[in-house]
């Protein structure tokens, strides 16, 4: 299970905070995956679920208050 706990995460300020300090291997990798969306049965990530991710990037790289968000496809 990835460091979140979940695979259906809903992009909260809370995933983002769970997914770093679960991560038991962040002296071996300093990245952490956070797998959102709904369900697993093609739901995929809803665009208040995006909105949310850029807002927390912009507060990561202004405030840094955060853990950096990166977008991967």
């Amino acid at each position: 299970m990835c460091p979140s706990e979940t695979y259906n995460a809903q992009c909260h300020v809370g995933d983002m905070i769970r997914s770093v300090t679960q991560h038991k291997n962040l002296t071996e990798d300093a990245t952490s995956l956070l797998v959102f969306g709904n369900g697993d049965g093609g739901g995929g990530p809803l665009a208040q679920m995006l909105e949310k991710l850029r807002r927390c990037r912009g507060v990561s790289d202004t405030i840094g208050r955060l853990p950096k968000v990166t977008m991967g496809y």
